[in-house]
């Protein structure tokens, strides 16, 4: 017969395979689970905690790193500790040990997360999540999701010892919340960050969003004024006027051929049509003539772009800046240059150096995935399954 309750105490324990612990509203159980690994022909067993709705579905691994082999024929989770401690599955999905007698939490599964982030965690600056290392093996995978400091998420690859930076990213004391409770965000084994929600229609999960979609989503992937061109090889190309700085490393960017700002030479612009980068921001000068946008860059020698939105002539229509007309500039050296974008934009050179063009840098950016990051939000506070990338406020 089948041992299931909520909670077990000091000196209760469970038998693998004759018991699990369910949590009041059966949306969760934990106990003994198995998983192959994909090297060999073993079959390990973990003390995990997975969805009732699909236990294919692991949410926290108790001992990824270290389980037993299926030929152990008597395995427990036995309680040990105090007399008066219990420990209790909650519909949230978090084991939580307390003290029976204070009430007080003693230890917690949601302060220690494995590859999942679930509704109700806190994104502390200590909260880590690591992938499995395959889909078959939750051992301690070679990537990491974690805050860093101010309000910056990472993503870092152990083995190529990388990080990827999730930009403008949002993490506070608050716990996590969205309006699907049958949610999750997860650190992939392959890299990528996913949301998750479970469509009661199809019975399965659904990705509502994830990052990197392409090598192109990187941040700073191709480095100042770098163009990431989305192609079978995913080169790096410099702008007019710009050379790479290095042959070996496309994401060291590129640089000027000659300097701006220069008495001895004059400035001018170099047009680059249907692309994306980064925000400014910078305000808005509005006026409906582009030769403001021209004479007002000029004037700055930190002016290093400009965009000009004209809306009588069809221009960018951008419901975050209310559809103004006007000059965008930027003052800071762009890293997120990409080849498929809708907006025209304006990029300061000098006279000597315009027509030159330093083509492409020798390597593929998928040879040198090196210090990147995510083009995307992750807000946590938030149902992610109402974010889009617009959120980013990339231009």
């Amino acid at each position: 017969m089948m041992f299931t309750k909520d909670n077990i105490t000091t000196g209760e324990f469970i038998i693998d395979g004759l018991g699990y612990l369910e949590s009041p509203g059966m949306k969760f159980r934990m106990g003994f689970f198995p998983h192959g690994n994909g090297n060999t022909s073993e079959v390990r067993r973990y003390v995990g905690i997975w969805y009732t709705m699909d236990p294919k579905t692991v949410v926290w691994v108790a001992n990824r790193d270290t389980p037993t082999l299926e030929f152990l024929l008597l395995q427990k989770m036995v309680m040990e500790g105090a007399p008066l401690t219990a420990l209790k599955l909650l519909d949230t999905g978090n084991a939580v040990l307390t003290n029976v007698a204070s009430g007080s939490i003693l230890w917690q599964s949601f302060a220690t997360p494995t590859d999942t982030f679930l509704p109700g965690m806190i994104m502390g600056t200590d909260m880590t999540l690591t992938s499995w290392k395959s889909i078959t093996d939750p051992g301690s995978g070679s990537f990491e999701f974690q805050p860093e400091s101010g309000i910056r998420l990472a993503v870092k690859h152990h083995q190529k010892r990388r990080k990827i930076i999730l930009r403008n990213g949002t993490r506070s004391s608050e716990p996590y919340m969205a309006v699907d409770p049958n949610s999750r965000l997860v650190m992939g084994h392959s890299g990528k960050l996913q949301y998750l929600t479970w469509s009661e229609v199809k019975n399965q999960w659904v990705s509502e969003w994830e990052e990197p979609k392409d090598t192109c989503s990187y941040y700073r992937v191709c480095g100042p004024f770098g163009m990431c061109e989305k192609n079978n090889d995913s080169s790096c190309t410099c702008l007019s006027g710009f050379e790479p700085i290095s042959p070996y490393d496309p994401t060291d960017g590129c640089r000027r051929i000659s300097k701006t700002c220069d008495k001895s030479t004059k400035d001018t612009f170099i047009n680059i049509t249907m692309i994306s980068m980064d925000d400014t921001t910078v305000p808005i000068l509005e006026t409906s003539n582009e030769l403001e946008c021209i004479k007002e860059c000029l004037k700055n020698c930190k002016c290093l772009a400009y965009s000009y939105s004209s809306q009588k002539e069809g221009g960018i229509q951008d419901p975050i800046r209310k559809s103004k007309q006007g000059c965008w500039f930027w003052d800071t050296e762009p890293n997120n240059l990409r080849g498929e974008g809708t907006h025209t934009i304006s990029f300061r050179v000098s006279e000597s150096s315009k027509g030159t063009f330093s083509g492409t840098s020798s390597c593929c950016v998928d040879c040198m995935l090196n210090v990147l990051a995510f083009h995307s939000v992750c807000t946590l506070h938030l149902s992610l399954k109402k974010k889009s990338l617009r959120d980013d406020h990339f231009y």
